[in-house]
């Protein structure tokens, strides 16, 4: 179709080929579609020959190359996305077109909330929205601001979101949509969701989550196009009734029935994953009216539910939660025998919870490790290429300065042996400076490749504490902590241990030595105390009889 010479503009022909078969590529591995999308980039280069256009198109191609990466979401794919993402936005900036370049920054600011740091996602969302601006672009303007809420949501920074709902509100009375206001009323349910979380005792964070819940509904059932499905809409609010107002039990049943009738039937995935969490929430109301036989029916019906997923990792905490469930449901019916059964499961589940989150944590620190070898890598090339082409530069000085000599021999004997000599020492000087500038950063990432596992861990801790949920007054005392501990006795312990020491432990023996409240722990690293104890419990099995930290006893 490149070369389908009916339509006479290159770009256009390039635009209409890549919209009719960007589809295509989602039935490929990356490696397959690149060679197509190398195609393309060799047909813009030679073909198109207006430059902002051809900056535009490549751009294009290098971001979907990266999402091709990015779907298959394998650890080692990341360095591959960032190279692309990169080039996509080297590109847009060359192409001086402002919706390219904010498409692009808004692309960079999401991949950078999922694998980069929050702050420079943020970053590059705010210079989206400047540029959507210029092209009055207002509905992608509303996009940035709520991919901006998802990331405040999860690090529950409610004065942060606060400020993105003003803006959003400025934004909707100017340019209102029925899409702008589901992004708008999504944020603000979610807000008066935690700040009722916090702040229990005040009914009027309740309401207010309950109204944009709602609020949401009637926007979707207006426009039903805004969302894929509005079963969760629906599930949200039975479980904004359920912690709000517990005994509204007709209302609970109502928004769980018309969850289970909104269900995307073609979607099986979907649909599963929907009937676990409504028939979770059947079971506790079911529970809470004391009707037992339901509720025991309900929540079978979720534990086959998961054993139909069993292999998917993130049922592991719907499991733990059914199994606390029937816990309680039995020992309220005074079975001990099958108390003990489920709990049994509960504790064999979490132990697996715990594996499935180090493994995560793991591939994280590997794929970040991976990541900052290669740049390491391309440092040292970039350091190699520079010192070659001043090597060359002053070898093709060196040249000239004897070629003019020798032109002159005759004639200025002794000048020519005065700048000969000249010329050699200035060479060895700079050689000797060169070198010494080599050395210097030799030394430099020797000491970067040395640096001690403990002091790295320390300072991810700093910033994982800073983000955290726990106190102010806490949060300054062990930041201070951290700074003050004795890396050098932490190292030499771990040398102490029968088995090796993971990051994880680790991670968790610095908390231990800072003597950090195991409830701060748990908020920390988002789980239960008891868990806390399990993991003080291995870590000290792991030094046998040896009594190398105090504070593990």
């Amino acid at each position: 179709m490149l070369n389908d010479k009916t339509i006479e503009d290159p770009y256009e022909r390039w635009d209409v080929v890549y919209k009719t078969t960007a589809n295509d590529f989602s039935v490929l591995q990356p490696e397959e579609a690149i060679l197509i999308y190398n195609d393309m980039i060799a047909f813009v280069e030679r073909e198109i020959k207006d430059k902002p256009k051809r900056n535009m198109a490549k751009a294009s191609i290098y971001n979907d190359m990266r999402l091709l990466y990015s779907f298959r979401g394998e650890p080692d794919d990341f360095a591959i996305e960032e190279k692309l993402m990169k080039k996509a936005i080297e590109h847009a900036e060359l192409s001086n077109d402002n919706a390219t370049r904010a498409y692009m920054y808004k692309e960079y600011g999401g991949m950078l909330s999922t694998c980069g740091t929050i702050s420079m996602a943020h970053e590059f969302f705010y210079k989206a929205i400047n540029l959507f601006k210029s092209v009055n672009n207002y509905d992608k303007i509303f996009h940035c601001f709520y991919l901006i809420a998802e990331n405040l949501l999860q690090t529950r920074d409610l004065a942060g979101l606060n400020k993105v709902i003003e803006q959003m509100q400025f934004y909707i009375d100017k340019y209102p949509s029925n899409h702008n206001y589901y992004n708008l009323f999504s944020v603000q349910a979610a807000y008066y969701c935690i700040l009722s979380e916090d702040h229990p005792e005040n009914y009027d964070y309740k309401e207010k989550s309950l109204i944009y819940s709602r609020k949401i509904i009637q926007v979707v059932e207006k426009e039903p196009n805004i969302t894929y499905s509005n079963a969760f809409n629906y599930y949200n609010v039975a479980v904004t009734f359920r912690n709000s107002y517990p005994t509204q039990y007709d209302s609970i049943y109502y928004f769980l029935n018309k969850a289970l009738e909104s269900a995307p039937l073609h979607d099986k995935p979907y649909t599963i994953e929907l009937e676990i969490c409504v028939y979770q929430l059947y079971a506790e109301v079911h529970f809470a009216q004391k009707n037992y036989k339901q509720a025991e029916k309900d929540i079978f019906y979720v534990l086959s539910l998961l054993e139909e997923v069993k292999d998917n990792n993130s049922v592991v905490v719907d499991f733990s939660e059914a199994y606390k469930f029937l816990v309680l449901y039995y020992e309220t019916l005074n079975r001990p025998a099958e108390a003990f059964k489920y709990h049994k499961l509960l504790l064999e589940n979490e132990k697996r919870r715990y594996e499935n989150d180090k493994i995560v944590a793991m591939n994280d620190m590997l794929v970040k490790y991976e990541v900052e070898k290669k740049n390491e890598q391309l440092d040292r090339m970039a350091e190699r290429a520079k010192t070659t082409r001043t090597m060359l530069l002053l070898s093709g000085v060196l040249i000239v300065v004897l070629v003019m000599v020798m032109i002159i021999l005759v004639r200025f004997q002794k000048l020519r042996k005065q700048r000969l000599e000249q010329s050699v020492y200035e060479a060895a000087l700079l050689a000797e400076l060169k070198q010494n500038e080599l050395d210097t950063e030799l030394q430099r990432i020797k000491k970067h490749l040395e640096q001690k596992p403990t002091k790295a861990m320390i300072v991810k801790l700093t910033e994982w504490i800073s983000q955290s949920p726990i106190e102010k007054t806490k949060e300054k005392e062990y930041i201070q902590q951290l700074s003050e501990l004795d890396i050098e006795m932490l190292e030499q312990g771990y040398l102490t241990s029968d088995e090796k020491i993971s990051n994880m432990d680790m991670k968790y023996i610095i908390c231990f030595a800072m003597d950090m409240d195991v409830k701060d722990m748990s908020l920390l690293f988002n789980v239960e105390p008891a868990s806390i104890r399990t993991v003080r419990y291995r870590i000290k099995k792991k030094f046998g009889k040896k009594n190398t930290f105090k504070f593990l006893m």
